[in-house]
């Protein structure tokens, strides 16, 4: 009497990974014991897509989903802790790339660039890739400061995000090196009509017009904002941008196709 009862703590993670109506079946089933005074529930998951999943098993309304997911998540979970966003991308990816890849060439390349995914997970998969497909870099260019051995890194780098996350779009680019230059115009807002499989992608920067006035109209690209969770956002767009159309369809076919140095 008088001693703090021991608790028992349950974790369960990866809830999102469940179909939804298994998902909506498991919080469901575990509403009756929340209210037992030695009993904790630690869920891990990605709350977007739980309430996404819950949405679909409350009504047909989308807008009524939502709001009924969100009142429905918070009712259940009344102690919330959100895990951080990764501010600094590409120094995350340079701690986890091997020491044998040429780590400063990648890390000068895509630095402050915002083209990298803000998610531990998805950044050591990349690293994974980049440590295999690291030795189609060219042996012959210089030491890390040389900006040919850093404009290589960055077109490895692309070769290798689009690989890594984007499936569709790549082995259609590996079977016709030629469709960079529409995935370029399409990185400046270019029609993709006749192209479906971007169609589920997100860009997050788009080019708007400023001024109409002049005969050439003014334009800038601003950011759009994307849910940094989110796995359809083409992250990898603003290194497209940067590097411009002096980048021809050519200069990737060491990476797409691993040529010999």
């Amino acid at each position: 009497r008088g001693k703090t009862a021991p608790k028992l703590v349950v974790f369960i993670d990866d809830v999102d990974r469940c179909e939804p109506e298994a998902a909506y079946k498991l919080l469901e089933g575990l509403k009756i014991y929340l209210t037992l005074d030695n009993c904790v529930f630690v869920l891990g998951m990605n709350q977007k897509v739980i309430e996404e999943a819950i949405g679909k098993q409350l009504g047909d309304d989308a807008n009524l989903q939502i709001i009924r997911a969100a009142a429905y998540m918070e009712k259940l979970c009344q102690n919330v802790w959100r895990l951080p966003i990764v501010r600094k991308p590409s120094r995350v990816l340079y701690d986890l790339l091997d020491e044998n890849v040429v780590r400063e060439w990648i890390l000068r390349g895509v630095e402050n660039r915002g083209c990298l995914p803000p998610n531990p997970r998805r950044l050591k998969g990349l690293a994974n890739l980049l440590t295999r497909l690291s030795a189609r870099l060219p042996q012959h260019i210089g030491a890390n400061d040389d900006p040919a051995a850093i404009r290589e890194a960055q077109l490895l780098m692309i070769v290798a995000y689009i690989y890594q996350f984007h499936h569709d779009l790549y082995v259609r680019w590996e079977s016709d090196p030629s469709l960079y230059d529409r995935i370029f115009d399409w990185c400046r807002g270019g029609e993709i009509e006749d192209l479906p499989f971007l169609h589920s992608l997100m860009l997050p920067k788009q080019e708007v017009v400023i001024s109409e006035s002049t005969p050439t109209p003014q334009r800038e690209i601003r950011t759009t904002y994307p849910d940094p969770t989110e796995a359809r956002v083409f992250w990898i767009q603003s290194l497209i941008l940067d590097l411009g159309s002096e980048v021809t369809s050519g200069q990737f076919e060491r990476y797409l196709h691993g040529a010999p140095a």
